[in-house]
């Protein structure tokens, strides 16, 4: 007869033998463009992520398919909060509520990221998860003093603030890798 740990599923790891975590980042087209360039920029070059977004749909591909495979599969998921990030029912439904499904079922980790000042306390569950928190006196803005703030001020400041940017992409990865156990 089997032992009773021969009869349970295994657990499926995270990051399983020479493959990289994949990661889903979730944002709207309706968003300037140069913050999520800048992020996705920004992390790659402190990650040995598999980073998917939808930019990565071929010519001709089923996109709607694609994210929703996108969807299920990734490890975790990175959430670009802008207004329009908030008023687009494609995300709420389609991306974010799947998230919520599997964050409930298996404890599937998001991580949100305030990339400009929006009402997200709107959307409960999105609320409700902490984000990434940046505060002015963190990254060159000793006038904003420990307020929060947005991405997008550090990404407006431009090339002076490189190594405010920098910082802050270092410190959103290695929290996330630490929630993550990478």
């Amino acid at each position: 007869m089997p032992e009773e740990s021969e009869l349970r599923e295994p657990v499926e790891k995270l990051k399983p033998i020479g493959n990289k975590p994949r990661v889903f980042i979730s944002y709207a087209h309706k968003s300037p463009r140069q913050y999520f360039e800048s992020f996705v920029k920004g992390i790659s070059e402190h990650v040995d992520w598999d980073i998917f977004h939808d930019g990565d749909i071929e010519i001709g591909e089923d996109w709607d398919k694609r994210l929703e495979t996108e969807v299920r599969k990734c490890d975790f998921a990175i959430l670009l909060v802008t207004p329009p990030f908030l008023q687009s029912k494609y995300i709420k439904n389609k991306e974010f509520g799947p998230f919520l499904e599997r964050q409930s079922t298996n404890g599937f980790k998001f991580f949100s990221v305030l990339v400009s000042r929006c009402r997200y306390k709107k959307w409960k569950d999105l609320a409700k998860t902490q984000f990434f928190t940046a505060r002015g006196n963190d990254y060159g803005l000793p006038d904003i003093g420990d307020e929060q703030i947005t991405y997008d001020t550090l990404v407006d400041k431009g090339k002076s603030f490189y190594s405010h940017r920098n910082n802050f992409h270092l410190n959103f990865v290695e929290k996330v890798e630490e929630a993550m156990d990478l």
